[in-house]
């Protein structure tokens, strides 16, 4: 699993590289390719943190332990980092503010309610870091897990079924426009519960599911989310949006034939003990990369050059972070 993880990783990485402005231009279409694919990152995370903490339900007082753990892993990099990007991002936004002649703080949260999103306490928006959002789910679902973890147990398929109905139909437009909808997908989310009681489902019934993890099988389901993505790419293309209902079947299907074919073996260690880092740091250089070097949205290889050079800026920080702020860096890095 820490092979999928680095991928994943990366995946991460290319969903924050930008938007084309061009419909039809490279970009467009190594985004609608590229965009789609990466959406199996974060379910990916949810299903493996579902499926490590379904290791330890049969331990005495394991839920009070898991959110103890979780404080130290999520909860406090969660903060620092919210903080940290804050920093990081004041000046350009100040700078900003100063261009476009607005009020000033006005672009980094520090007017009525705004000021808390610097650190994501409020549940109905995005943090102001976005990627942190994945974070804070994960808490809020560790602390429901106590309630979550008997329901799957006792009724699996009937309650995977029930989330996944309310995935599909309660959250299909999870856009900044509609606070509620977004707290369902990305605060509270339902999206992120579905996945993640997959992963607690997947470790109940290993034996059950070890049958069904065959070559066969993940070159059916390769062939099928091949399709998906050629229809998706092919609607927007046309100015149909119908990504979000085809997307929880692609991400399934992805996620069983990636499972099937991507190799048993470890890889190298500087690459898979960083997939926590590399989330952590990502948006730092894409953020630098993309006002400075590869600006250009609509050219592929401004794309892939900046997806790259941000996963590899990433992985090196995170090695001497490691190396010369040991002690911070396990602050940091959530003890990873």
């Amino acid at each position: 699993m820490a092979n999928m993880g680095v991928v994943s990783a990366f995946l991460v990485v290319i969903l924050h590289v930008g938007e084309p402005k061009i419909v039809g231009s490279s970009g467009w279409w190594w985004s609608e390719i590229c965009m789609l694919i990466s959406k199996i990152a974060v379910p990916y995370f949810f299903v493996a943190a579902g499926f490590f903490l379904a290791g330890h339900i049969n331990e005495k007082g394991w839920w009070p332990k898991e959110v103890l753990k979780r404080i130290k892993t999520l909860l406090i990099p969660y903060i620092i980092w919210c903080l940290i990007w804050w920093l990081f991002y004041a000046p350009f936004g100040l700078y900003a503010d100063y261009l476009h002649s607005r009020e000033f703080g006005y672009s980094i949260s520090l007017f009525d309610s705004k000021w808390l999103n610097i650190l994501g306490l409020n549940i109905f928006q995005c943090p102001f870091y976005s990627p942190m959002w994945f974070l804070r789910a994960l808490f809020i679902i560790i602390l429901g897990s106590v309630l979550l973890v008997p329901v799957i147990r006792r009724w699996g398929v009937v309650v995977l079924a029930m989330l996944f109905v309310s995935y599909v139909l309660i959250t299909p437009d999870a856009t900044h426009k509609n606070e509620w909808s977004w707290m369902l997908r990305h605060g509270v989310s339902l999206f992120g519960t579905f996945w993640f009681s997959v992963g607690i489902f997947l470790r109940m019934r290993m034996d059950d599911i070890k049958v069904w993890l065959n070559k066969p099988g993940a070159i059916i389901a390769m062939f099928l989310s091949i399709c998906i993505l050629g229809a998706n790419t092919y609607f927007d293309f046309c100015g149909v949006r119908v990504s979000f209902p085809l997307e929880p079947f692609f991400i399934g299907l992805c996620l069983y034939w990636v499972f099937c074919f991507i190799s048993s073996g470890e890889w190298a260690d500087y690459l898979t003990r960083n997939t926590f880092p590399i989330y952590l740091l990502h948006s730092f250089f894409t953020f630098t990369l993309g006002i400075t070097f590869f600006r250009n949205t609509d050219l592929w290889w401004h794309l892939s050059f900046k997806a790259l050079v941000s996963f590899l800026l990433s992985v090196l920080v995170s090695v001497l972070m490691r190396r010369y702020m040991h002690s911070v860096s396990k602050i940091l890095l959530g003890s990873r």
